[in-house]
């Protein structure tokens, strides 16, 4: 049973690390970076959504936004991962006590999940304020 948690908690953090924590990393990509904006181009789409002020103090790279997501995101995924590992403590002392070890197994479900959304929530952020 300890090992088909073991396994499954594995799985899991590999499916985070491989597929969820690249995502902003691909939301920030422009694919339409090296688009030349001159002359008759200007007038396209690509390049009127391009004429952004990229030192803006709200949005821009370094923005105000930006610092306080980041910041935001690095707190909440340390408490979820200390969370995370107080509850392996919790289910790694619980003896086998069925309602200790359910609650620990709950808890570790929670942190997990809070990881998810912080970086799902991160991405989106980092998205949205790509296309402003």
């Amino acid at each position: 049973m300890l090992r088909l948690l073991f396994v499954q908690a594995v799985l899991l953090f590999g499916f985070i690390i491989g597929v969820v924590a690249p995502l902003p990393a691909t939301a920030a990509y422009d694919p339409f970076a090296r688009v030349e904006c001159t002359g008759e181009a200007a007038q396209t789409a690509v390049c009127r959504t391009k004429q952004v002020n990229p030192n803006d103090p709200l949005t821009g790279p370094n923005g105000v936004i930006v610092r306080a997501t980041n910041i935001i995101a690095l707190l909440a995924g340390f408490f979820a991962v200390i969370f995370l590992v107080l509850a392996g403590i919790k289910y790694i002392t619980s003896g086998g006590a069925p309602d200790q070890v359910s609650k620990a197994k709950e808890s570790i479900i929670y942190a997990l999940v809070g990881i998810v959304v912080i970086v799902v929530a991160r991405s989106l952020i980092g998205f949205v304020l790509s296309k402003i």
